[in-house]
């Protein structure tokens, strides 16, 4: 059920209620029909039961030989009329329909003659004209008013009418045109309560996503039903707490920043007094991999510079001077493709993702091939090494702070392990993703996605 039916909310409650309508529209009006023909039929009945009761009336006063003579002019379509003789059979009918046509014309032809009417339901005769090879086209159905009553002379006269029921009768122009316009309007009020309805949804789901990106976004308004009011005041105490808690962060890292640092100077300067140089490198290299990890650790811990402003950014520019500089180091790095038009992004986060990707690259495949793939949608970026690539189980367990891959990339090389979880956390801020794949053969390709 849930594949037949819109993805977005907005458009769930749009069909439900259309399928609502439909269905309420069609049975008002066949309801509709179904008393128009009823009411065609009654009116039908009255009719014919008024014409019998002339035609009664007329033949009474007339001799035997007027009425014979008179009988073809009456014998058209829908009466047929016959003289008899003798009292006829009784007729069986115990219908509500056939009682009310008895007590009509007992009041037009007076109680005291002997009188019989009937109601029966029955497809009528073929249509007159059809040529022989056409197929036979039949009345729709009707009900057939039998009458017999007692004449002045104590010859009975049967009477046959058919009276159309209504069943047959089609959809008139004018209740189509009702249930159009009708439809037309209601469709049209629907879909404007349902986008009203359901736009403080979007706008908390757009507020939501851009979260990330700026936790300095300003609040959303406070107005609306009750309902929106306080999903917008709820939103707007998270997004409070939250940039509360990141400055508080920022405080408490920087005092540990500071708190870690000196004593690791003091160790320094101390371990030059060292008279064996064996251990005194020894004891500088230990120093220097605790600053650095602690300085990685802190880098990760204080995240991505968020305040930093979105600008437009020449990728080809950006991955371009990134180029240069490593082939004044004699790092071998291509870049291939161009992009349409700048992006809307942080430029000193991004140059930072572009380097750690491109220090990857180079330590573990020796040179770096940049792929840029400018679409209408997105921005994609292809960093690719000759590198012996990463097992499929662990492309995602690599994004995890200071995760290495021990046998195939060393300490010296593969640094504490931080640059890809910090360059996914830069993708992510700019509402993109980056992911890992082995290529064909060998090497490993590390694959940004930007949304445009």
């Amino acid at each position: 059920m849930n594949r037949l039916l819109p993805a977005t909310l907005s458009g769930r409650l749009f069909t439900t209620l259309l399928i609502g309508l439909l269905v309420a529209q069609i049975a008002g009006a066949v309801i509709l029909l179904q008393d128009r023909a009823a009411a065609l039929y009654e009116a039908g009945g009255i009719n014919a039961a008024q014409r019998i009761g002339d035609i009664v009336q007329v033949l009474d006063r007339l001799d035997n030989e007027t009425r014979v003579a008179l009988l073809p002019v009456l014998n058209s379509d829908p009466l047929t009329v016959r003289i008899l003789a003798q009292a006829p059979p009784a007729l069986p009918d115990n219908s509500q329909r056939g009682h009310h046509i008895r007590m009509l014309l007992r009041r037009l032809l007076g109680p005291e003659r002997p009188q019989q009417a009937a109601v029966r339901i029955l497809p009528g005769p073929p249509t007159a004209g059809f040529t022989p090879g056409q197929q036979e086209r039949k009345r729709p159905a009707a009900a057939v008013l039998t009458v017999q009553a007692q004449l002045w002379d104590d010859a009975w006269i049967h009477i046959e009418h058919h009276v159309a029921t209504g069943h047959s009768a089609g959809w008139p122009l004018r209740l189509l045109l009702t249930l159009v316009v009708l439809l037309s309007s209601v469709v049209g009020l629907t879909l404007l309560v349902v986008r009203w309805l359901t736009r403080p949804l979007a706008v908390l789901a757009t507020a939501a996503e851009g979260l990330g990106r700026d936790i300095h976004h300003s609040p959303l308004a406070e107005t609306g039903p009750t309902e929106v009011r306080r999903a917008a005041a709820a939103f707007n105490t998270m997004q409070s707490r939250l940039r509360s808690h990141i400055q508080e962060r920022e405080r408490t890292l920087a005092a540990i920043s500071h708190d870690l640092r000196t004593p690791i100077t003091r160790l320094r300067l101390r371990a030059e007094l060292i008279d064996h140089e064996g251990l005194r490198v020894k004891v500088n290299d230990d120093l220097a991999e605790m600053e650095e990890m602690t300085a990685a650790a802190l880098d990760l811990l204080r995240g991505v510079n968020r305040e930093e402003p979105v600008q437009p950014v020449d990728m080809m520019a950006l991955l371009g001077s990134l180029q240069a500089d490593h082939e004044e180091a004699g790092d071998a790095v291509a870049v291939e493709g161009a992009t349409q038009a700048p992006y809307p992004g942080r430029p000193l986060a991004l140059k930072r993702l572009f380097a750690n990707l491109l220090g990857n690259a180079l330590n573990y495949g020796g040179q770096a091939r940049v792929r840029v793939d400018d679409r209408v949608d997105r921005l994609e970026i292809t960093v690719a090494d000759e590198g012996p690539g990463i097992p499929e189980a662990q492309l995602e367990t690599v994004f995890e702070p200071f995760y290495r891959l021990e046998r195939s990339r060393s300490r010296k090389t593969g640094g504490v392990g931080l640059g890809l979880a910090v360059a996914r956390d830069i993708a992510r801020l700019h509402g993109g993703e980056l992911h890992l794949q082995n290529r064909t053969g060998s090497g490993l390709e590390a694959v940004l996605t930007l949304p445009r």
